[in-house]
């Protein structure tokens, strides 16, 4: 009968009004939960850079730490120290869920030939990358901030706005130093406009910390920082930061590189004493650097050749989104601390793949790489493998891998000729009504 069909007017699976309102209570609840979690019972990161941005308000910027931060950045985390505590979490947490949201639409919708079924191959994406979604609501979204300034600055590239794009990551280069990367990358691609908005950006708006600290004050501050940079960049020892001491779950990669081939004698924090601990040299620290130096020089020269095409945009922006995810990969993992919430920058690249694959694009190397990445991203984690699995585990770098995987997935565009896989319609009906 015409009244029993489980297809609406439209041709799309029709979900019974009962599993709708279910699905739309469990994301309240877990929405509920997470924000009393985020808000009221963590500190983290969070707490820290708020003390940090009152050290710029009292006139103490880098008096005892913080060295490894530019002044700018200072001011940023200034701009919401004077809030109740608790109050200031919660108007983070509100806007970077409201931030993860929109970036999460944005890079499923990227590109010309858009699939219309998106939710679903969205929601299997999130899904993978939730554990760094967690871990950085925990933080009240530092790194979705981040995440959000280098969307931003794609969107405004696709919608021919380099000025803007340049402003973005002039910005994101401040608050995080590691966007740099993106320079080099503007100017292998041509855009010349977006390059020099982005040096321009980032050197006026240095200046504005002397508004507060004075100009020979904000001239020191950032003359402290260089040298803290430069004598972090002379240390022999590629395992070291001079930041922090190492360890096992710093998933860097230049540390996951040295933890490959360096010897660490017992007591050592990198030290496992395992024979699965897998390594392919015991070399000395110096002789490591070289080798790290090494491999990355490797990875920059094999990226190069692979962006060495001018931006074209005649698709909608899909092939320099899949190059774009795999800068905000290194962004990430080329950074001397990246903790696991530091990893969401994967997602675009989560995201573009979930993309390809609902399309019926995407090659078999694709899906199998992904499907590796994917099991290494869910499955190593410490409360899975328990304490000594973990930690040997934990001595290859998973989730680096897993990250460096998905971005060199997501470079591929597919084969052509798209075909939507009809499996995931189901799920995209559910979700679709859901919402």
């Amino acid at each position: 009968m015409e009244g029993s069909s489980v297809f609406a007017e439209s041709g799309q699976p029709r979900v019974p009004r009962t599993v709708r309102w279910l699905v739309r209570g469990v994301l309240l609840a877990l929405f509920i939960a997470e924000f009393v979690n985020c808000v009221f019972f963590c500190d983290h990161d969070f707490l820290w850079h708020r003390n940090f941005g009152q050290s710029f308000i009292d006139d103490q910027l880098y008096v005892y730490t913080g060295q490894h931060y530019l002044p700018a950045r200072a001011m940023f985390d200034a701009a919401t120290a004077w809030i109740p505590y608790r109050l200031d979490r919660a108007i983070w947490f509100l806007a970077m869920c409201a931030g993860v949201a929109w970036c999460t639409y944005f890079w499923s919708r990227i590109g010309k030939e858009k699939n219309e079924n998106w939710i679903g191959p969205m929601a299997v994406a999130v899904a993978i990358a939730a554990s760094y979604i967690h871990r950085d609501l925990a933080e009240c979204g530092l790194q979705i901030f981040l995440l959000c300034l280098l969307t931003a600055a794609l969107a405004a590239l696709l919608r021919n706005k380099p000025s803007r794009a340049g402003i973005w990551l002039g910005l994101a280069t401040l608050y995080k130093v590691m966007p740099v990367l993106f320079f080099p990358y503007l100017l292998w691609k041509r855009q010349w406009k977006a390059a020099g908005w982005m040096v321009a950006t980032a050197c006026l708006v240095s200046l504005l910390p002397a508004v507060r600290l004075g100009w020979r004050e904000n001239l020191a501050a950032h003359g402290k920082w260089l040298r803290t940079a430069a004598a972090r960049l002379a240390i022999e020892d590629p395992s070291e930061n001079g930041i922090e001491e190492p360890a096992l779950w710093n998933r860097s990669l230049p540390l996951a590189l040295a933890r490959l081939v360096q010897y660490y004698p017992p007591g050592h924090s990198l030290h496992v004493e395992s024979p699965g601990d897998l390594r392919i040299a015991t070399l000395e620290p110096r002789a490591a650097k070289r080798f790290v130096q090494i491999s990355l020089l490797a990875l920059a020269a094999l990226l190069a050749w692979r962006f060495r095409h001018r931006a074209d945009f005649a698709d909608g922006g899909a092939a320099i989104a899949g190059e774009w995810a795999m800068v905000c990969v290194l962004v990430a993992e080329l950074s001397p601390l990246c903790w696991l919430h530091h990893l969401i920058l994967a997602m675009p690249a989560m995201l573009l793949f979930a993309q390809t694959a609902a399309a019926g694009r995407a090659h078999r190397w694709q899906w199998a790489t992904a499907g590796v990445a994917s099991l290494l991203i869910l499955l190593v984690h410490r409360g899975l493998l328990g304490e000594s699995v973990w930690s040997v585990v934990s001595a290859i770098h998973p989730h680096t891998l897993g990250c460096l995987l998905i971005g060199a997935v997501a470079l591929s565009p597919g084969r052509a000729g798209p075909k939507p896989c009809a499996a995931a319609e189901p799920m995209n009906a559910l979700l679709r009504h859901a919402a």
